[in-house]
Parts: C-alpha cells; sequence; structure tokens
C-alpha cells in the first residue's frame, strides 16, 4: 500500500509539473462550445418534449405508489413490497413486446402510437380507482401502465434518432444528451410534486391520491397529443423486413448455433447468402455468450430498486420536518436519485477515474463493476443499521391479522370495558397519556377482512343507573390502529383511526357536547380547517351516542388553534404546550354546560421518531456511486462486446435482467418472514456483496470461451477504460436499445454505452469535453 501510495502521489505531482511548465501540453486540440441543439428538427424537440413528459407521468405515479398500497389501500408491508415490485418488474418485461410489435408488424411510430393508448388508459384508471378505493382497480391499472410503459420504452428514443439523423454524429450525440436531460428532469419534479399533492390537498380521506395519481395522467395526456400532432413532421421508417429478434430465435431454436465450429465449411465456394447466414450464426454465438456477463446482474437490480418500496417505508417511520412550516416525506427522498445522478457522473469522469486511473485503480470495466457491487452491499448495509435504530425508537406496525385499541377513561369514575377475550377496570380521568396510560387491547381476525368486535361497557357514575352496560359494536380494519374515547354522559366514540406514519404534525379534535350536534365544529386555521370526522356515525353503533370529532388537521406552528362552531370562532385550542415530539394528537374538548368552560386534554397518537429523514442520504449517495460504477459500466461493457447488428437486441435482455432483479425481491418478501426488517436489509447486502464475486468468476469465464467473430472484434475483458474513453461516446439508455436496431443505432455500432437515468447515462469518459454534457440516473427505475 506504501509502494502504491507513493507510485500514485509521483505520478499526480508529475503531472501538476509538466501541465506548470507547459500549460498546453497533454491538452491537445480545444474546441471551443458549439451550439448544436439549434441543429434539432422540430420533429426532434417534440420528441425531447415528449420523454419529459411521459417520465414525469411515469415517476409521478410510480412514486407515490408505495404510499397508495400502503395507506391508502391497505396492504401490509410485504404485500406492498410484492405489488410494487410486480409492476416494476413487468415494466422491464414488457419492451420484449414492444420490441415484437415493432418490428413484425407495426413499426415505431405506430408502436408507440397505439400503446400510447393503452398507456393513456392506465393513466386515467388509477385516478378513478383511488376515488372509489377498491383494491382490484388499481391491481388493473398498474398492470396496464406496465404494458404501455414497457411497450414504448424500446421505440421511444430510436425514433427521435431517427429525427436527428446520422449524418451528423456530434449533433446525435448532443440530442441523447438532451434526452437523458429530459428524463432527469422528469423524474425529479414528478417525484418532488407528487408526494406533495398526495399529502396537503384534502379530498378522501385526509389525503388526494386521485389528484396525485391524475396530474401525472394529464401529463401523459398531453404528451400523447404532442406526439400525435407532430405527425406530419416524422421521419418514419417502415419496419424492418427481417426483424432481428425473430432470426436469432430460429437460429437459437433450430440448432445451428450448437453445431460444431470444424464442421466443414469452405467460403470459396458458399454463396454470399450461405457466408451471410455462417456470419449471422457466428453472432448469435457471441450474443449468446454475452448474456453470461448478464447472469448476476439480478441480484443487483434487487437491491436498486427497492429505493421506492422498503426504503420509502423506513423512510415513512422516521421524521420529515425541516421547519416548521416544511417537511420531507419518504417519497420525496426518492427524487435524491436522479438530482445526484445529474452532479456525481460529470465528478466521476472528469475528475474522479483520472485521479484514480494515476494510481492505477478504476480503470478497466472489471473493477468497477465489482466495486458497484461492493458499494451497494455498504449502502444496504447502512439501511439496515438505520432500520435496527429506527426499530429502537418507534415500534414496528401491527401484524394484518390484528388490530389495537387504546381506550381512554373520560369519566369521573371508573369504568369496566370487557371484550370477548379479555376486560378491564379504566380509572378514572385517564385522559393524558402522560399521567395515565390507556388500556391497549389487540385483537386477533381470524376471518382475513374488516371485523367488528363487541365492546361492553359498565359506568359506574352519571345518569345511567349504576352498573348498566352500554353495547358498542366497533368496525375495524386488519392491522389497524385506533382510538376509542369513553365520555362522561354515556357517550363513546367510534373507532377512530390513527394513521401509521407521515412527516407532518397534525391534530384532531374530540368533543362529546350533544347541543352542538347541529352545527358542526371545525377545527384549524383558515384555509385548512378539518371537518367533522365523515365516517364516525357508521363506525360507532349500539345503545350509545357516539362523540363528535374532526379528521386530523395539519399544523404549521405551536400556537393557538381556533375552533369554530357552526362558521363562528368560538374558542381557541392552545398548543404552546404541547410536547415537540408529537406527530399524531387528539385534543379532547370538555364543555362545562353551565359556564361555557372548555378543558382540553391531549392524547398522544403517535410521536415523532427522533431520527430525521435526512439520515438517509448516505445511502441514497452509495447507491447513486453504485450505480455509476456499476450499471454504466456494465451497460458500456456489454454493448461494445456485442455483435454490430445485434447490440439493440441484447440491451433488451438487459431490461429482462432487471425484471428478474425484482422477481428476487417478491421471492424474499413472499417467503417465511425474518425477525425483523433489518435482517432482510443485511441479507441482501450478503447477496449483492457475494454476487460481486460471483461477476468476476462470470467475465473471467466468459473470457476464456468468448468467440471473436470475424465480422466483429471483441474488446479483450481487462481494456483500460481509459483507451475507450477516447472515442467519442454517444449518450446511450437501454430505452433507445431495446428492440430493433434505428439508424441512430446503427450509427453508434462502434462505441460504447452506458445507463442513465431511463437506462442509461454517458458511458464511462463519456461526457464530451466540448460541451460539459453529461446526464445519467437510473436504468432500474426507468
Amino acid at each position: 500500500l506504501a509502494q502504491r501510495f507513493g507510485t500514485c502521489s509521483a505520478a499526480i505531482m508529475s503531472d501538476k509539473t509538466a501541465e506548470q511548465a507547459d500549460p498546453e501540453a497533454g491538452h491537445g486540440e480545444q474546441k471551443g462550445p458549439r451550439f448544436i441543439y439549434a441543429a434539432f428538427s422540430a420533429a426532434a424537440w417534440i420528441i425531447l418534449v415528449h420523454e419529459l413528459l411521459e417520465r414525469f407521468s411515469f415517476y409521478g405515479m410510480k412514486g407515490i405508489l408505495t404510499y397508495y398500497l400502503n395507506d391508502y389501500i391497505g396492504f401490509d408491508d410485504d404485500t406492498t413490497t410484492i405489488l410494487y415490485h410486480l409492476f416494476t418488474g413487468l415494466s422491464y418485461l414488457t419492451p420484449i413486446l414492444g420490441t415484437f410489435l415493432a418490428d413484425n408488424f407495426w413499426g415505431q411510430y405506430k408502436t408507440i402510437a397505439i400503446l400510447g393508448i393503452v398507456y393513456l388508459i392506465g393513466h386515467l384508471l388509477m385516478p378513478l380507482t383511488a376515488l372509489t378505493k377498491n383494491v382490484p382497480g388499481p391491481l388493473i391499472s398498474m398492470l396496464i401502465l406496465a404494458i404501455g410503459t414497457g411497450g414504448i420504452k424500446p421505440c421511444v428514443a430510436a425514433f427521435g434518432g431517427d429525427q436527428v439523423g446520422k449524418e451528423n454524429e456530434e449533433v446525435l450525440d448532443g440530442f441523447f444528451a438532451m434526452f437523458y436531460m429530459c428524463i432527469n428532469i422528469g423524474a425529479f419534479a414528478s417525484q418532488l410534486i407528487t408526494p406533495i399533492l398526495r399529502e396537503q390537498v384534502k379530498c378522501v380521506d385526509d389525503s388526494c391520491y386521485p389528484l396525485g395519481f391524475g396530474v401525472p395522467a394529464i401529463a401523459f395526456g398531453l404528451c400523447y397529443v404532442l406526439f400525435l400532432a407532430g405527425t406530419r413532421t416524422y421521419k418514419i421508417y417502415p419496419k424492418p423486413t427481417s426483424p432481428m429478434l425473430n432470426k436469432a430465435m430460429k437460429v437459437i431454436f433450430s440448432g445451428k448455433l450448437w453445431r460444431r465450429k470444424e464442421e466443414a465449411f469452405d467460403e470459396s465456394k458458399a454463396t454470399e447468402e450461405e457466408k451471410a447466414d455462417r456470419a449471422f450464426i457466428e453472432d448469435v454465438r457471441v450474443a449468446v455468450q454475452v448474456l453470461l456477463l448478464f447472469l448476476p446482474f439480478p441480484i443487483y437490480w434487487a437491491l436498486f430498486d427497492q429505493q421506492g418500496s422498503r426504503w420509502v417505508l423506513q423512510g415513512k417511520r422516521m421524521d420529515g420536518y425541516i421547519s416548521e412550516s416544511f417537511s420531507l416525506t419518504a417519497d420525496q427522498m426518492q427524487s435524491v436519485n436522479p438530482l445526484l445522478i445529474v452532479m456525481v457522473v460529470p465528478i466521476f469522469n472528469n475528475i474522479v477515474y483520472p485521479l484514480f486511473a494515476k494510481c492505477n485503480l478504476l480503470k478497466s470495466a472489471t473493477s468497477r463493476i465489482f466495486w458497484g457491487y461492493l458499494i451497494c452491499a455498504s449502502a444496504f448495509g447502512l439501511t439496515g443499521i438505520i432500520e435496527l435504530l429506527v426499530d429502537n425508537t418507534v415500534p414496528v406496525g401491527l401484524p394484518s391479522g390484528q388490530a389495537q385499541l387504546r381506550i381512554f377513561n373520560a369519566n369521573p369514575c371508573p369504568i369496566d370495558v370487557a371484550h370477548p377475550d379479555e376486560a378491564r377496570r379504566i380509572p378514572a380521568r385517564s385522559l393524558d397519556r402522560f399521567n395515565n396510560a390507556p388500556w391497549i387491547v389487540h385483537l386477533r381476525n381470524h376471518s382475513g377482512g374488516d371485523y367488528r368486535p363487541v365492546l361492553n361497557v359498565t359506568r359506574h357514575c352519571g345518569s345511567s343507573p349504576p352498573g348498566s352496560v352500554q353495547t358498542v359494536w366497533l368496525h375495524l380494519r386488519p392491522g389497524s390502529d385506533n382510538l376509542v374515547i369513553v365520555a362522561d354522559a354515556g357517550r363513546v366514540s367510534a373507532a377512530l383511526p390513527i394513521p401509521a406514519s407521515v412527516s407532518q404534525t397534525r391534530l384532531r379534535l374530540v368533543h362529546a357536547d350533544h347541543r352542538l350536534s347541529g352545527s358542526p365544529v371545525q377545527f384549524g386555521t383558515e384555509p385548512g380547517r378539518c371537518l367533522p370526522h365523515s365516517n364516525l356515525t357508521s363506525s360507532g353503533e349500539g345503545t350509545v351516542n357516539p362523540l363528535f370529532a374532526t379528521d386530523y388537521c395539519e399544523i404549521a406552528s405551536r400556537l393557538d388553534v381556533p375552533m369554530y362552531i357552526g362558521d363562528e370562532h368560538k374558542y381557541s385550542v392552545p398548543l404552546s404546550s404541547l410536547p415537540s415530539a408529537i406527530k399524531y394528537a387528539t385534543i379532547y374538548a370538555e364543555f362545562n354546560a353551565s359556564s361555557s368552560a372548555v378543558t382540553y386534554h391531549t392524547i398522544v397518537d403517535r410521536e415523532l421518531n427522533p431520527l430525521h429523514i435526512t439520515l438517509q442520504l448516505p445511502q441514497y449517495l452509495l447507491m447513486c456511486i453504485s450505480e455509476v460504477l456499476f450499471s454504466v459500466t456494465a451497460l458500456a461493457y456489454a454493448y461494445s462486446e456485442a455483435p454490430a447488428n445485434l447490440k439493440s437486441l441484447l440491451q433488451t435482455f438487459y431490461l429482462v435482467s432487471i425484471f428478474f432483479g425484482n422477481m428476487i425481491v417478491i421471492a424474499v418478501a413472499a417467503a417465511p418472514k425474518l425477525p425483523k426488517q433489518a435482517h432482510e436489509f443485511f441479507l441482501f447486502a450478503g447477496l449483492v456483496f457475494l454476487g460481486g464475486f460471483v461477476q468476476l468468476f462470470v467475465i473471467f469465464y466468459y473470457n476464456k470461451i468468448k468467440v471473436k467473430s470475424s465480422r466483429n472484434q471483441v474488446v479483450p475483458v481487462e481494456i483500460p477504460m481509459d483507451s475507450v474513453a477516447d472515442k467519442k461516446l454517444p449518450e446511450y439508455s437501454e430505452e433507445s436499445s431495446s428492440g430493433t436496431a434505428s439508424s441512430a443505432d446503427v450509427a453508434k455500432d462502434n462505441t460504447d454505452v452506458a445507463g442513465g437515468n431511463d437506462g442509461a447515462a454517458k458511458a464511462t469518459g463519456d461526457v464530451p469535453k466540448s460541451d460539459g454534457d453529461g446526464e445519467g440516473s437510473n436504468p432500474a427505475e426507468q
């Protein structure tokens, strides 16, 4: 290590000395900036705006999907994870469908136009099913969306490249640079905006998922109309007469691929058709060998895509307050990825890689891919440590087969409460949780659906005869946490559900004054008044009347909050003594009939986690670095190894590896649960750590068996990536590369590529130094 450090330091210092002696030395020809974007046609600009809006719609919908399935529909964490990754995985399997349809029937333009209708239908169904809050609706919508987004994925970027043409490679590269910039802008903006719409706008159950899904639907509607409007400006090429996918499958299933290479073949006597057929067979043989490189990839994608599922579920249990008036939600944290990618890729290309090259580090594709696995493992190891800390500060949620009741007594005397399994006497005035803990009842549900436990309440004082029993039927959802208040004057609240967790402090008001029943009590500041809770009368049944309550109301400060009776401001609820650690609280108001005075009691429903959500930033940064090292390099390496006329086809199978990665997550989530979620994170960290060594073995094995086609010389495995960077490299994505080769693909057959936000950032060393362009982000997230 000391020798390596000394050599490295000497190399850096010698470069600095040489630069001081001759500032122009080693820099080569300096090209001034060119405004190449002016060369784009109107059709090319339409495709760029189309991509921005389409990515906004996709990530806007996907960004709030975990919250929607978990909090709104009510699936538990494992089921939410399974459904999220099933949708993500299908979105990377259906590009095969898009490739097949474009190659054999419709061509790229018609494939985008026809499957765009499918895509739009899926987007429109999501807000509609959110209004009705049913379970089958979103599942059907997600399936339709997966077909739509995956179907157009292999066509859009290549179709955009066709509009630029291959005549001017610099303009073509500039188009792809702008293409990925649009992807990043769309991903970042949507993941920042849609969580605000679903949480801060109130339309259904103290949230507005219909609006959160509706805005992405509108964005895609505009995107689709724009695409059709530009039809007359497009260069539309016919579908290929001999689709590569079909030809490759025929070679594989015919058995020609597995015949011995020594089989007699006299090239001098062969016809041109026989020579072409023989050459194509060799290309398919090379392509199949390149597929070996993809075998360990799914384990990496299994971890990468959990940024939108398990990481969001972890962030939900953490404190998101940035200031008294602003909070960061767990689903908004996903926007960190495209933002970091835009910053990290140029830093690696221009600073990290050149600096490490002085020390002979990170120069080969193999070393970069291997370190990508290891840094991904460290990201999940850190995630597991944070999960253990979260578990120690906030209890894990209830199992789906149980519900919890927190029963408080507002009477001046003890009460007896009994349910089928247990009975308990609750002392008088147990309202204040800081002084008297409630009776916490865990109810088990064996039917699998909603259930209605019966409570028998016996009060020993008040207007009712001593010892009289009041019967209350409650409507509970499996896995829910509920508050029940037994009040004076014989009133019992319905089961008031307590949300699992959000990042904003919220309060609700409960009171028992029947004189105010004709004038609904509203609570909160304008314009965000909390209306009376809509489900109270249907939730509390029996021989008693329910209490009056409002929904949870978001508060921006610890000042007094006005309470309205009808439209008249009657009282001010003091919050100055409210503990700062409260996330959800119920304010119980006791009205004195003779003096009109009000006494307020604070019941803490949910406390803030002392761990802040920004503690997740290091794991997001580590995952971003691993993405640059792994996905950018892996896609570039696989692309450079592939035969020239099968490069695009191999990118489709690259997407399929992302599908299998999501299937791994589903398998783990569906398996018998580990004692703690942190253990699952450590399990994945160990798997991807081992995956790095498996990848080394696969590359070594591939290097021994690969066949060098006479038509396509294969680059050695350990070629220094610096020499690859000397080429003029394109902006390339699995979206552009999936499917048939377009004119844009053919123009780039001899270049290396890398993953970006929708499959491709620039390849290593890929930023054209003259423009400084270079965006990229999540191949697995796009």
